[in-house]
Parts: structure tokens; sequence; C-alpha cells
């Protein structure tokens, strides 16, 4: 684990985990999860390293526990268009008169 120490209650903590991917490098999100009650695995965009990914923990409880090292699934992203289309994409200069003549 990164970060403090992995027992301190009420804490975020910034871990690395091992992904489940059939890649060592890739991007993609992993959804959140709770690991034990009051522990949360947190819901974000990462990317595999090595076959690791840093996110983040979440404890909510008063008290100490000893958080496990799940291997977190990894849901790869959408690269296909952006959802926003480019400004200096030739058809974003296309304009459609709707009148009726």
């Amino acid at each position: 684990m990164i970060g403090p120490d992995k027992n301190t209650p009420r804490s975020e903590t910034i871990v690395r985990l091992p992904a489940d991917t059939g890649s060592t490098t890739a991007e993609g999100s992993v959804e959140r999860k709770e690991l034990l009650p009051g522990v949360y695995l947190v819901g974000s965009l990462v990317k595999v390293v090595k076959g690791c990914v840093i996110t983040s923990v979440l404890k909510t409880t008063e008290k100490e526990v000893n958080t496990p090292e799940p291997v977190v699934m990894v849901t790869e992203v959408d690269t296909g268009d952006p959802l926003i289309p480019n400004p200096k994409s030739p058809q974003s200069g296309i304009r459609v008169d709707m009148r009726e003549s």
C-alpha cells in the first residue's frame, strides 16, 4: 500500500493493487466496491502499469481494521469518438438549414 498506515480509522489511503486484465498495460475504470463493512474501494479511472493500478480505499469506520488487498477488475474505457466534437474537425463547419422552403 502507498500512503498512511493501513489501519488508520476514518481515512482515505492511496493503494497499489493487482489488476485483473488481459494486459499488463491498459486504461480503464474500477467499480466502487465494499471490501468490508465501512471500507470501500473507490470507483475511479485507472491506468494499469505492470499489472497493477493506483486507486483509493476509504474507511468510514472508527475501528482499526486490516484492509484486504483485493485483485481489482478493470473495465476498458470506450476509446471511440469524443463526447464533444473537435472544433477543428472538417465536419464541425457544416450547417444544416432546417427552415421549410
